[in-house]
């Protein structure tokens, strides 16, 4: 896995976003395909994300719901990206 891969993959975002979800999907599947597949979608996601920036820059504020524990769930993704590392 790529640094910028395991950046976004890894972390936890403190806000319900479409990455956030994409996230969630990645490391609820085993399925290879599936996975290349949210990859693809979460580049696609950040363009729409700088381009939406572009427009306004302020596009996004008070869009999403906060969510409680994403340190939590950042520590558990990155044990399971640990556990795929060593495999």
């Amino acid at each position: 896995m790529s640094e910028a891969f395991e950046k976004n993959f890894v972390r936890g975002s403190t806000k319900r976003t479409v990455c956030e979800v994409l996230r969630e999907i990645y490391w609820w599947t085993t399925d290879p395909v599936i996975r290349e597949k949210v990859k693809e979608a979460t580049r696609m996601a950040k363009r729409m994300d700088k381009k939406l920036h572009e427009y306004k820059e302020a596009w996004d504020e008070g869009e999403w719901e906060d969510i409680p524990n994403a340190d939590e769930i950042a520590a558990s993704r990155r044990q399971m990206y640990e556990a795929e590392k060593t495999k």
